[in-house]
């Protein structure tokens, strides 16, 4: 008899969880698939799909591009305008390099005022070497007709030249020959010297300067984060004081662009050949049996993926392909006196009609 008991004590929660198992698998809201039919069977009336509310071009996270303290932030759930400031982090550090880029800048346009002399203080320097160049030459040609006349005195024993005299003559000629080697070296130095490149570097200097100008007033634009389009602030997930760094972990405000919700409904491959545009569909809530909003197929993905959002609970399949169908709610799924209104992130059942040429 005790071997009896234990047995019905096993068996019976055995055949409660197979049982559940089987409903879950068979019933139309759980959203995996049920006995798959064949050619020979007859179509199904209706798929059915689980799916999710969210806005037509998604619902963004949204996080300043600039590290810092947050002193502004805006009210969750409120409704703005594109451009309106939703949040603000502090400045100072970027103002001070926006002070420094201004400072740089200054200093390579006198820099270039300096550059643009180059040119002509060129020119004269090469008048001036020439002359150079000219005058150590006249002064080869004086020491070199003082010294053919030395010579010829001496040839004739005229006057008193002697042989010291005519040493130290010689001992200038050849300086003033090196140093015309010398002049005339200088002067392709300074004909060789390109001005034009300084001038053309000190520009672009300046342009680089400038450019640190513009990246710090970027900065400073990109400490407040604005609005993209009109919408709705859905969730503020940080706090005014809180400092915000350069690798985020979660959005810091989650928005919804403004215009009517619509649902991503996500039905299993094997369905989904059932599934076409303009499809008429019935959706309602996923966790109470509450009203019911009609609408119809309005996209269909190219693709079969694995589910975009997996739901961790008992018997609910998570590994399979399904195809994504977006769906438009007739009126907007608005609130009206009977029911409420259709809210981004809720999770709702889809039943998709099927046509008889569906398949």
């Amino acid at each position: 008899m005790k071997k009896v008991l234990w047995t019905l004590l096993i068996l019976i929660p055995i055949a409660s969880i197979v049982g559940s198992k089987w409903y879950i698998d068979n019933a139309p809201a759980s959203g995996t698939p049920g006995p798959k039919t064949t050619a020979g069977d007859q179509l199904p009336n209706a798929i059915w799909a689980i799916g999710f509310v969210d806005a037509e071009e998604g619902v963004a996270d949204l996080y300043p591009s600039q590290p810092g303290e947050i002193i502004k932030v805006v009210e969750e759930g409120k409704a703005v305008e594109a451009g309106d400031l939703l949040l603000e982090v502090d400045s100072r550090l970027p103002r001070l390099q926006l002070d420094k880029a201004d400072a740089a800048v200054k200093a390579a346009k006198d820099k270039l005022k300096e550059a643009e002399l180059l040119p002509a203080l060129k020119k004269l320097k090469e008048t001036q070497q020439e002359q150079s160049v000219v005058a150590a030459k006249e002064e080869k040609n004086a020491l070199k007709a003082d010294l053919d006349n030395k010579l010829e005195l001496l040839k004739k024993n005229i006057g008193n030249v002697t042989e010291l005299a005519l040493t130290a003559v010689r001992s200038a000629l050849a300086r003033a020959e090196a140093k015309i080697k010398s002049e005339e070296a200088l002067l392709e130095q300074v004909k060789l010297q390109r001005p034009e490149l300084d001038v053309a570097l000190a520009r672009i200097d300046v342009e680089l300067k400038e450019t640190d100008v513009k990246l710090a007033k970027l900065a400073i634009d990109e400490c407040k984060l604005l609005a993209p389009t009109k919408g709705t602030v859905l969730r503020v997930l940080v706090h005014k004081g809180e400092r915000l760094g350069n690798n985020p972990r979660f959005a810091a405000i989650q928005f919804a662009p403004a215009g009517d919700p619509i649902v991503r409904a996500e039905v299993i491959q094997e369905w989904g050949h059932y599934v076409r545009l303009g499809q008429k569909a019935v959706v309602d809530d996923d966790s109470y049996r509450g009203p019911s909003w009609e609408g119809e197929i309005k996209d269909v993905a190219r693709q079969y993926a694995p589910k975009e959002r997996k739901i961790m609970e008992p018997f609910m399949v998570n590994d399979v392909r399904t195809l994504q169908c977006v769906i438009r709610i007739a009126g907007g799924g608005q609130a009206t006196k009977d029911r409420p209104p259709l809210r981004i992130g809720q999770r709702v059942r889809v039943r998709i009609a099927i046509d008889a040429k569906a398949g």
